[in-house]
């Protein structure tokens, strides 16, 4: 499945800029090679080597545009100083714009303490980079039974023993992939990523070429471009592999639960810490508490994440809240016990405990409550397109699956 990111990262890119006296202004810009990023939410960093006068860091002075003379400045955009040598460039509301070449511009209005502006004007081209996700954040969150890609659905079949298979859209032309017991299910290029038998495996979606990973248990899976993310039930750590299993890295330890990548962040609730919400560059660096409360069914999209804040009655449900992905803005969407977040599109689908787990829906705002299903205990929600697959209890043997579409009509037993 592919999937631009879109989600809600910081990175850096140091630009090194040297301050001498020059008195005529700039004629022409200096070009600094060019960058690519795959999070459109990216901060690019400026490093200066001397201290600037931070009152001349601003949108005038620092400024991106679509054209490479500067004429076309996109609007929405914070320049800060950090620092008296450091000055962020953030995006708009919405992120930089996607399959499109952009310019940054540090301009000689930008000036030292005593004055002095910049050697050269400076600009450097950047464009924001396609990257493949395995299945969306809100699949994973709930097990990841079930992932769309192409015409293809690939699904754990609980009528057989929870094993993989796949179907076309239409629900036509079943085909089983392996005999494994199958959870995770993530799709890159030709290949599933998956729990199987809580080892970590690969198999192309012919159903050749099956191949275990890892015999580490993982759950929370996300495959990232060609690496893949993982909660390690055996060894209780946040990890990383490769997608042809080489370089197994520990990101973090302790025990970590509904893991989202996104772009280059992990987001996650930390057992070590009261299952409070965190987040880790997927190099392991700047690891970040984000709030003090205990979260679950953690969704990140765009630059918020969607969370159930838990209630002390419940083990994963609570009240429904987001908060953007630096830990501002913390907006609570529902006063109701919620669980099983999925964020899809422009709506929340979730169970509903005030009205016995049934399945709703509402926007990502909060507006529009509507309920969607008569079923009690609706739980592991998963979304294609406009289908909700979901189950109505959790446990070993048989349990069927129920597919509905998003308007609440065609409910029927999909295995």
């Amino acid at each position: 499945m592919k999937r631009k990111s879109g989600i809600i990262i910081v990175l850096s890119l140091l630009l090194t800029m040297a301050c001498m006296v020059v008195p005529p202004p700039a004629l022409a810009w200096e070009e600094w090679p060019a960058a690519s990023t795959d999070d459109p939410n990216h901060t690019w960093t400026v490093v200066f080597k001397q201290a600037m006068n931070m009152s001349t860091i601003n949108n005038q002075s620092i400024y991106v545009s679509s054209d490479s003379s500067g004429t076309k400045r996109i609007d929405g955009i914070t320049i800060k100083a950090s620092d008296s040598t450091h000055a962020q460039v953030s995006p708009p509301t919405g992120g930089w714009s996607k399959d499109a070449t952009l310019y940054l511009f540090i301009s000689q209005k930008v000036l030292t303490n005593e004055g002095t502006p910049l050697k050269d004007a400076v600009r450097m081209t950047f464009s924001i980079k396609q990257i493949e996700y395995g299945n969306t954040v809100g699949n994973i969150t709930n097990d990841g039974n079930v992932c769309k890609n192409g015409d293809w659905i690939y699904f754990t079949n609980t009528t057989d023993d929870y094993k993989l298979y796949k179907s076309h859209s239409d629900g036509s032309g079943w085909t089983k992939l392996c005999d494994d017991n199958a959870s995770d299910i993530n799709i890159v290029g030709d290949w599933i990523y998956y729990n199987g038998n809580n080892d970590l495996y690969k198999i192309k979606t012919d159903g050749s070429g099956r191949t275990k990973l890892s015999k580490d248990w993982p759950v929370y899976i996300n495959v990232v471009g060609d690496w893949i993310y993982f909660s390690n039930f055996d060894k209780d750590g946040l990890y990383k592999i490769k997608t042809d299993g080489s370089a197994l890295t520990m990101i973090n330890d302790g025990s970590s639960y509904f893991v989202n990548v996104v772009g280059d962040w992990i987001y996650y609730q930390s057992k070590n810490d009261g299952y409070k919400l965190y987040k880790i560059r997927t190099d392991g660096s700047g690891k970040t508490k984000l709030n003090d409360e205990r979260s679950a069914c953690i969704n990140v999209i765009d630059d918020w994440i969607y969370y159930c804040s838990v209630n002390k009655n419940y083990l994963y449900s609570g009240q429904l809240y987001r908060i953007r992905t630096d830990g501002t803005e913390k907006t609570k969407l529902s006063e109701e016990i919620v669980g099983y977040l999925n964020v899809s599109g422009d709506w929340i689908y979730y169970s509903n405990l005030g009205d016995k787990g049934k399945l709703y829906k509402m926007l990502k705002d909060g507006r529009n409550r509507t309920k969607v299903n008569s079923d009690d205990n609706t739980c592991l929600i998963n979304v294609a397109d406009d289908w909700v697959y979901y189950r109505t209890k959790i446990g070993c043997g048989y349990v069927p699956v129920y597919i509905i579409n998003s308007d609440g009509s065609n409910r029927a037993v999909f295995n």
